[in-house]
């Protein structure tokens, strides 16, 4: 069978600069979960001593659409700040604590997750003419967690 298998929906992830085993691995669950683009955004609370291998993780993604039937990678790009990824993405919806919950199927093409530590106050002052949302949990979640949840909540 040679029919293309992707998501109706494509989700674009910016992702806050986090541990890049981290990535590695949560790769496959956003290669399974249908995430359509990966951009890996350095913010203010990132830790400048990454490098993120792309190769590598292509290599990740390779493994998981076998598993999974996907017919493509993701498309992983990387942004130098917040307001840069925020400016080339003009409708995003940023995750962070705030009363407004993200609810279930709500549309969005393109979310934005913090890394461990959240946004600082320099980079919260950007979210004025974007949506921001919460999930419906007391739990602070780790940055992957949370991009899983998300995703997982736009299907």
């Amino acid at each position: 069978r040679n029919v293309p298998c992707e998501n109706e929906t494509k989700i674009h992830l910016g992702w806050c600069l986090i541990d890049p085993k981290t990535v590695e691995k949560t790769l496959p669950m956003l290669t399974e979960l249908g995430v359509h683009k990966i951009t890996f955004i350095h913010c203010r609370r990132s830790q400048q001593n990454f490098r993120l291998d792309f190769e590598r993780f292509e290599r990740i993604m390779e493994s998981s659409i076998m598993q999974c039937g996907r017919t493509s990678l993701i498309e992983l790009a990387e942004s130098p700040a917040l307001g840069t990824f925020l400016d080339e993405n003009p409708d995003s919806v940023i995750l962070d604590f705030c009363d407004n919950v993200l609810q279930h199927g709500e549309k969005m093409e393109t979310v934005v997750i913090g890394c461990e530590g959240g946004f600082d106050a320099s980079e919260r002052k950007l979210f004025s003419a974007h949506r921001v949302r919460s999930l419906k949990s007391p739990m602070i979640l780790r940055s992957e967690t949370a991009a899983v949840a998300v995703i997982s909540m736009s299907l």
